[in-house]
């Protein structure tokens, strides 16, 4: 188990970077790990067992910046590439992040990330809209409890290439559009339009998509 957790070392030069990985063992890693994956292959009807996903502990967010290729907000502390997670390194994670840590809120966070990789095996590897995307992670990895729960949903659908502007945040409200639609029409549904997403699909197009998959139209009263 420990080598599919692995440490970024830093080394760089001005002009490119080269990354020195180390594989560590880390019993709290790896018990959030294979619960994660316990509950997510339950949660997406897989039985995922060779090549799993890899989590690599970045451990500042210099080198996080570096990897990502651009100046990155403090908020943002894990996200995936292909079969790969990156987290911020959960000893300096309040430290080089706006979050406070617990092993509660990281091994959430790992669940998240992983959630993420399961969902691009459904959506032929799109990651819009950034509702349904980040919605599902939120819903599967049980982290509904870090938002406030909404009297009304009024504001997820603006959230279908971005995460946050002067609007708010997509994190508020989009775990429960999802948690909405997975208890009145169940998962086989969810599924169903997440297999239906094409690449760069358009907002037109999804909305069509979500209309033939739920016979209803994708508005916030449809949600409400």
């Amino acid at each position: 188990m420990s080598k599919r957790i692995l440490e970024v070392l830093k080394c760089y030069t001005p002009n490119n970077m080269i990354i020195r990985l180390k594989p560590i063992s880390n019993k709290f890693f790896e018990k959030a790990y294979e619960a994660a994956m316990l509950d997510l292959n339950k949660f997406f009807g897989q039985n995922w067992i060779y090549s799993r996903p890899n989590i690599y502990l970045i451990n500042d967010r210099k080198t996080y910046d570096l990897i990502q290729g651009k100046k990155t907000e403090s908020w943002m502390v894990g996200y995936t590439s292909g079969n790969n997670v990156y987290l911020m390194d959960y000893r300096n994670f309040e430290k080089e992040s706006c979050h406070k840590y617990s092993k509660e809120y990281y091994s959430a966070l790992i669940k998240h990330e992983l959630a993420h990789i399961f969902t691009l095996y459904k959506c032929s590897n799109s990651y819009y809209p950034t509702w349904l995307w980040e919605g599902v992670a939120i819903f599967a990895s049980d982290q509904l409890n870090q938002y406030k729960r909404p009297d009304k949903l009024k504001n997820f659908l603006h959230f279908y290439k971005i995460h946050k502007d002067e609007v708010g945040s997509v994190y508020n409200e989009a775990g429960y559009a999802v948690e909405f639609l997975v208890k009145k029409y169940g998962k086989v549904k969810l599924f169903d339009l997440l297999e239906g997403i094409e690449k760069d699909m358009s907002e037109a197009n999804f909305a069509k998509l979500f209309k033939k998959t739920y016979s209803i139209p994708l508005e916030y009263k449809s949600f409400n």
